[in-house]
């Protein structure tokens, strides 16, 4: 009797730690789920559009442009990442569609020399991370500056000519809308389409979620510490207050490209992003002081 009663205890108790698991897998796939949604909702809130890059080739002879590889994969993973958290399959247009209205929320995939619209974007916002077009047959840069104020940009690295098997580098910007106030954009740029397809795929990662989600706490939450440590609990648990705050964020990332596919990637630098102050729109916004990020590079 006492044998059976052990087997039965047993059986209980792997029942028991297996239920546990699989209730703390779906609270940490929810829990994620519940971050990805804080850091779009800004996007979410009225109606909003993917605007896809899409650019003339004087080689082909296709008369209605050509769409990048890397951009239409990092359309299909947002929309099956929209899908994922609970949200509507999102309304994509391309750049010169008569239906592109800026005045809409607006999710940007594509750097400036393709993307008219992000390159609209951060000559008004004038980013402290941004990617450069230098022109015909020079390789694209990434730039990011400083923080202060100042006068000078620096680049940050030169990116390698595309290949199969390369370095990437790649800018994602959430900010209020330079064309329509109450309105957000966020732009997901890379140098080349491999950087645009692995920014979808970042804003997935627990660490991109997490730091972005530290600086709204840090820079819109009220002041003290247990109010703080309060709010910030409740979001952890899942649960958002009402003003459901944020701030603008850029953020800077380099990712490995093995066989034409993006494989690991890394966040240089990820920060709350400065209001435009003085200028044109032309401008730029930097800083004084070399960022560390940017030592090591050419």
């Amino acid at each position: 009797m006492s044998a059976v009663l052990n087997i039965v205890l047993s059986l209980a108790a792997a029942l028991i730690g297996y239920l546990i698991g699989r209730l703390w897998e779906t609270f940490l796939v929810r829990r994620r789920c519940w971050m990805a949604r804080e850091f779009w909702h800004p996007v979410l809130d009225g109606t909003f559009q993917v605007v896809i890059s899409k650019f003339d080739i004087p080689e082909f002879r296709e008369p209605t442009g050509v769409v990048g590889g890397g951009d239409a994969i990092a359309n299909r993973l947002l929309s099956e990442l929209f899908q994922d958290i609970g949200l509507e399959r999102p309304k994509s247009v391309y750049v010169d569609e008569h239906e592109l209205d800026r005045k809409n929320n607006l999710v940007v995939l594509g750097g400036p020399a393709e993307n008219k619209v992000a390159r609209q974007i951060c000559d008004r916002l004038r980013p402290g991370m941004r990617v450069v077009d230098p022109g015909p047959g020079v390789a694209m840069q990434v730039e990011m500056t400083a923080q202060a104020g100042g006068d000078w940009a620096a680049p940050l690295v030169h990116v390698a000519e595309p290949g199969q098997e390369m370095t990437e580098y790649g800018v994602i910007i959430r900010a209020p809308s330079p064309f329509a106030a109450g309105r957000t954009v966020v732009v997901i740029q890379g140098a080349y389409g491999y950087g645009t397809w692995a920014g979808v795929g970042l804003t997935q990662s627990k660490d991109f979620l997490a730091r972005c989600e530290s600086l709204d706490h840090e820079h819109s939450e009220p002041r003290g510490r247990i109010a703080v440590a309060a709010a910030r609990a409740r979001r952890r648990m899942g649960f958002t207050s009402g003003s459901r705050a944020w701030v603008p964020v850029e953020c800077l990332y380099k990712v490995d490209v093995v066989d034409g596919h993006p494989t690991t990637t890394e966040i240089l630098a990820l920060r709350r992003m400065l209001p435009v102050t003085g200028g044109g729109p032309s401008s730029p916004r930097v800083g004084t002081d070399r960022p560390p990020e940017a030592a090591g590079h050419p």
